[in-house]
């Protein structure tokens, strides 16, 4: 006996149907999957820096490789500069300066040296790949 048109178009659409039923399931699958991993993955990153946050105990900070570009410590090499350059100096020239030249320049130094501890040097991360 033939099968009539019918029944042979409904059983194509509802294999179509099936496959696209198939294919959202895995494809939905493959999200939630992609988004766990990612959210696995950021709950890790977070465990480590906040367990290198509460590791770095020491009284040193962590990127003191860098602490000679930071404004604080390149204003007091300046005052230890300034010094070294008026012990150098013959006494008839330093007479010969202002009164309290030395004096105000360690001071205006010291100043700046300070205001540098409060500036922020740390370089932002582009964002514009995000």
């Amino acid at each position: 006996r033939k099968t009539p048109q019918s029944v042979k178009t409904q059983r194509k659409i509802d294999a179509a149907v099936e496959q696209v039923a198939t294919d959202k399931d895995r494809f939905y699958q493959g999200v939630l999957s992609r988004q766990e991993n990612r959210h696995s993955d950021e709950l890790n990153d977070i465990s480590n820096k906040t367990a290198q946050a509460l590791v770095n105990n020491s009284p040193i900070v962590s990127n003191w490789q860098n602490s000679w570009k930071w404004f604080s410590n390149i204003a007091f090499a300046l005052i230890v500069a300034v010094q070294a350059f008026y012990d150098a100096l013959p006494p008839d020239v330093v007479t010969a300066l202002p009164v309290h030249t030395q004096q105000t320049i360690t001071a205006v130094l010291a100043v700046l040296g300070i205001i540098g501890r409060y500036i922020n040097q740390s370089r932002q991360k582009d964002a514009s790949h995000v």
